[in-house]
């Protein structure tokens, strides 16, 4: 083989590898670019999905805290008193528009207004926050005490709204009186998932509200897996962050997103 003729080869091979090397480079930047792209759209949607429902709540929460003074007067009050907030909470709900309202016991159910209480997953975890003075929202099933004071089957789903209250009231037997934690009102869990629909994706998108300890509060497809984040970190691989840095970001309320 003639020098010219080797010099002709290999100036051809470092040109293929530089096409190559320049393609592979070129794939890389613009899978990255499209990515970014993607993703900074996808916050920026979701941005708007979480000051709605931000506002929802909040809303809420403010209706039910602007009722404590009222009702909390009427503390350890007689029947008359009882049935005074009654009517008050009956106005309120044509102007607010929610399914129902109900006291919260030290217990966790949710008591209405003529004594009967109802089950509405109201844990230790969300009694603790009330005692602590935090509002809580609470996405539950309905159910109701049988006539062997067990609870029955779940009904159907429903979202809770409750903030802490220091009141007294007579029980429903009238012997001595019961102490609540919480004023709550509900609504269909139909009604609050539209909240979260976000209609970009047409229709293969998800939305879940989870608080940074992993509890899920609301999802738009209303299927509740309480442990979502838990099964998310122990059965998906991530690819372009870790399992511990996911996990992290969600307890410290980093704003990011990862793929899996």
């Amino acid at each position: 083989m003639s020098k010219r003729k080797l010099i002709s080869i290999i100036i051809m091979c470092v040109c293929v590898i530089a096409i190559v090397a320049l393609v592979v480079v070129y794939t890389v930047y613009t899978s990255k670019q499209i990515f970014n792209e993607s993703a900074n759209h996808f916050t920026e949607i979701y941005k708007q999905v979480n000051k709605t429902y931000s506002s929802v709540v909040n809303k809420n929460w403010g209706f039910l805290h602007s009722c404590l003074p009222y009702i909390e007067e009427r503390s350890e009050g007689d029947s008359s008193d009882a049935q005074e907030i009654v009517e008050f909470l009956k106005a309120q709900k044509e102007n607010w528009k929610f399914t129902s309202f109900y006291m919260i016991d030290e217990d966790g159910y949710a008591v209405t207004d003529s004594g009967v209480k109802r089950s509405f997953g109201v844990d230790s975890s969300y009694i603790a926050a009330l005692l602590n003075d935090e509002d809580i929202i609470v996405e539950g099933e309905r159910r109701d005490f049988d006539e062997n004071g067990q609870l029955g089957d779940p009904m159907y789903q429903v979202t809770l709204f409750a903030v802490p209250i220091n009141y007294r009231a007579i029980s429903a037997d009238g012997n001595g009186y019961e102490n609540y934690i919480g004023l709550a009102i509900t609504y269909n869990v139909d009604a609050m998932s539209e909240v979260l629909k976000v209609g970009a994706f047409s229709g293969h998108g998800n939305c879940r509200i989870i608080t940074s300890d992993g509890r899920v509060l609301m999802a738009d497809n209303n299927k509740q897996d309480p442990q979502y984040l838990k099964h998310l970190l122990e059965y998906a691989s991530f690819t372009r962050s870790s399992k511990e840095q996911v996990e992290q970001d969600f307890k410290n309320k980093v704003q990011g997103v990862t793929t899996f």
